[in-house]
């Protein structure tokens, strides 16, 4: 077999999603895989399986060993907490001081510690601007003793959502914990290497925020050691909506270019002297890159490529980045689900994949025109098209966004990047020679300084010209935010793209086994189908279809949001809001476009309060909004909506009927058209009974106890979306009586300061029967499917489910 490691990259990863979304037990895998044994045994050229075999076995362990590690702290979830332990890494961020501590001693702050090892993500409460730019990279390695409270990381909160829990698993933290300046103890440093290069890192950023712009500084700083904090969130979004966010992702680019000088500043010299020099550079850089996943796996594959010379073996990039995969899978297997790991192997892979046949059709071509520029020009931007194709599905599905000018604008972009990058790496060694410039006297720290500024200077303006473009390619139209593609779609395309380019295919075609790549293709074909659908991924074989609920009520926060879908018909009800974040920008539209939806139909808002207003107002920026539904009394005071952006507004009052498509309606049970003087705008709420191929949801927005007391003939319903977000002053025992329900939504906020839901109406539901969930406790609730006498309800992440038996069955 060509490239063996592949397979065993391939095996490994199986393994690790066969244990992390349950589909096996470990001893029946240990029972297929023993039947495997024992038929290939003894097969000389089948030993290549036998490997595999064992390298998926490997995955499932180390996942199933992960995930059951013993760990102490998460018992400790919301309670106070006193740690010790050393500092591994350190991240500035807009709020905070981000700390992966190494903890070895903690426990409550009123008991006796225990020793323990766990790593503990740290958010200090120091802010950009409260300290020097210095001071953070001074804790790492450093010993710390502090106080605060343990939280543990979300999952994922509404469908499609970003799953912080499993990412922060994957860098092996299960905890957080928010600590105040006054309780943080800083005291030795226990680890002199980390720390020494940490406070060489600082100083050097200490030195470079002196001589340049805080723009330039900013893009310094994330270019060279992708610290991307400096940034302000307005330029780093136009980058990455450009297509241009991946330069700041210390990677091949940095390692490369590092790899490369280096060769040939060793040139001519002993070749163990050289290797152990490139090892140390090398390492050394990745380390002030805080070890992320693409610096850790170009460092990997340049460590490869600097072997295989001394062992007499010919360098390959695929096997290069198998073998790096395989290095990182193995010691952190939930590393397999972060965009970093995927997005980074991608790139390897399709330089190693597509860039021999792309490199071939070129030299056909400059051989055939007989041009050598062609060869020349082709070589700079085959790459960076390559790279480019084979990252935009996956950057579409992780980050939503697709940027079609990033074809144009990123070879000058990753021109000018390495010409920047050089410079700040010589103003590092600079910085770092600050201290032997003093051994020369007065003129040594001259120079040293008039050199520094010199570079400052240069890179400064290589970081306007970048800026610049970046500015250039916004006004370009057509990029930006995109429907994520459906993951069973996303996989078809890997394995079409993969296999049209690869190696295997080229030699069966050739070889005439035309059957055997039949089979091939049809294996790989089936699996990226038929593997969402076994994960619980998709809810369809069908691979270009969205897993979208039926009924959504989402998780904007302390607000309602309720989405509901019938085909391609898309409704909302309320958008919830706050005055400290854009939920329309921040969860509206990541949540929409996550599952492929573009525009919204019908848009009802019950009643004006904010947190039910403005989430729609500022997704009406951001998406189209056919027809805003309002309730007659607003017909009024019509400019209190008139920043929601909408094609065309519907009144309506009690009374009305709204059919929407075959299989949803909507019947208005209040307000009246003639309503009170006087009456707040809860008393304005509308009150609708949603019908969804014949399960009935009674919506009922802010509704009070009063305005319960004047419906008249309250209906029954399966589900009931309880009114102001649980709160005291709503659902009496005669309305949930006469409503009936099976199943209660309660949409509130996480430790919202109104103390919702009011333990009186959790007591009601329980003491009625009636089972509930709350967006607070369980992230969104999903109604997944409806059956004549059932319906499947349960949470974003997946983790709780309730089959609720109808009463009412049609």
């Amino acid at each position: 077999m060509r490239r063996p490691l592949v397979g065993f990259c391939f095996a490994e990863a199986f393994g690790i999603l066969l244990a992390h979304y349950g589909l096996i037990r470990f001893q029946h895998l240990c029972m297929i895989c023993a039947g495997v044994f024992f038929v290939i045994r003894g097969r000389g050229k089948k030993q290549w399986i036998l490997c595999m075999t064992v390298l998926l076995l490997l995955g499932f362990a180390r996942t199933e060993m992960q995930s059951r590690t013993p760990v102490y702290l998460p018992g400790c979830e919301d309670r106070v907490v006193r740690l010790s332990g050393v500092v591994t890494k350190v991240e500035v961020k807009e709020y905070c001081l981000a700390l992966t501590l190494a903890a070895d001693q903690g426990g409550l702050v009123d008991e006796v510690p225990v020793e323990i090892r766990e790593k503990v993500l740290i958010r200090l409460d120091l802010k950009p601007g409260e300290y020097a730019v210095a001071f953070p990279y001074g804790l790492a390695g450093r010993r710390v003793i502090c106080t605060g409270r343990i939280s543990c990381p979300e999952s994922v909160r509404n469908p499609g959502g970003f799953d912080y829990r499993l990412y922060l698993r994957g860098k092996g933290i299960h905890t957080l914990c928010n600590v105040s300046r006054y309780r943080f103890q800083v005291l030795d440093a226990e680890k002199p290497l980390l720390h020494g290069l940490s406070l060489r890192k600082g100083a050097f950023l200490n030195a470079a925020d002196e001589q340049m712009s805080p723009e330039g500084f900013s893009l310094l700083a994330g270019l060279l050691f992708g610290e991307k904090s400096y940034i302000r969130e307005d330029v780093y979004e136009g980058f990455r909506n450009n297509g241009m966010g991946h330069i700041f992702a210390v990677s091949g680019l940095h390692v490369g270019l590092l790899y490369g000088v280096l060769l040939k500043l060793t040139r001519g010299r002993r070749r163990d002297i050289s290797l152990l020099l490139m090892l140390t550079v090398i390492l050394t850089y990745a380390a002030l890159a805080n070890f992320s996943i693409s610096v850790l796996r170009a460092s990997a594959m340049a460590v490869t490529a600097m072997l295989a010379s001394p062992l007499r073996r010919r360098y390959d990039l695929t096997s290069a980045a198998s073998a790096a995969a395989l290095v990182l899978m193995t010691a952190r297997p939930l590393q397999l689900f972060d965009s970093g790991f995927q997005l980074s192997f991608v790139a390897a892979y399709s330089l190693g994949v597509v860039m021999p046949f792309v490199q071939l059709k070129i030299k056909e071509l400059a051989d055939r025109r007989r041009k050598a520029w062609i060869s020349s020009v082709g070589s700079v931007l085959g790459p960076c098209a390559v790279v480019q194709v084979a990252m935009a599905p996956l950057l579409a599905y992780h980050f939503l966004l697709f940027a079609p000018v990033g074809f144009l604008i990123n070879p000058p972009a990753l021109l000018l990047a390495g010409l920047l990058l050089p410079v700040g790496l010589l103003m590092f060694l600079l910085s770092l020679a600050s201290g032997v410039a003093c051994w020369f006297g007065t003129m040594g720290v001259f120079l040293s300084e008039v050199m520094f500024s010199a570079l400052a200077g240069m890179a400064e303006g290589l970081a306007s010209v970048l800026l610049r473009l970046s500015a250039l390619a916004r006004a370009i139209p057509g990029g930006g935010m995109c429907p994520a593609p459906p993951l069973g779609l996303l996989l078809l395309f890997y394995v079409i793209f993969f296999l049209y380019f690869s190696e295997i295919g080229f030699i069966l075609m050739r070889r005439g086994k035309r059957k055997v790549f039949a089979l091939l293709a049809t294996f790989c074909l089936t699996s990226a189908v038929v593997l969402p659908f076994a994960c619980g991924l998709t809810a369809s074989l069908i691979p270009w279809r969205y897993h979208t609920p039926l009924v959504t009520f989402l998780d904007v926060g302390q607000g309602d949001c309720i989405h509901i879908r019938d085909g391609k018909i898309n409704i909302l009800v309320d958008g919830g809001g706050s005055f400290y974040s854009n939920v329309g920008t921040k969860i509206l539209e990541p949540y929409l476009l996550k599952n492929g939806i573009t525009g919204i139909d019908l848009a009802f808002i019950t009643h004006a309060d904010l947190d039910h207003r403005k989430g729609i107002q500022e997704l009406s920026q951001r998406m189209a909004i056919d027809t805003l539904v309002l309730s007659d009394p607003y017909k009024e005071d019509p400019e209190a909506f008139d920043d929601i952006l909408r094609r065309d507004t519907v009144y309506v009052s009690q009374g009305d009927f709204l059919a929407v498509g075959s299989r949803l309606s909507f019947r208005i049970l209040s307000p009246e058209k003639q309503v009170p003087e006087g009456l707040n705008d809860n008393g304005l709420s509308l009150v609708m009974m949603l019908n969804h191929s014949g399960l009935d949801i009674l919506l009922t927005g802010d509704l009070e106890k009063a305005g319960e007391s004047n419906l008249k003939n309250i209906p029954t319903c399966d589900i009931l979306k309880v009114a102001h977000h649980g709160s005291a002053g709503s659902t009496s025992p005669d309305f949930l009586n006469a409503a009936s329900p099976a199943y209660a939504a309660i949409s509130c906020g996480k430790n919202n300061i109104h103390g919702h839901p009011a333990p009186a109406v959790i007591e009601l539901l329980e003491k009625s029967g009636i089972i509930f969930g709350r967006t607070d406790q369980w992230g969104a609730l999903c109604l997944r499917s409806i059956s004549p006498d059932r319906f499947l309800i349960e949470n974003a992440a997946r983790k709780v489910c309730w089959d609720i038996k109808r009463k009412d069955p049609e």
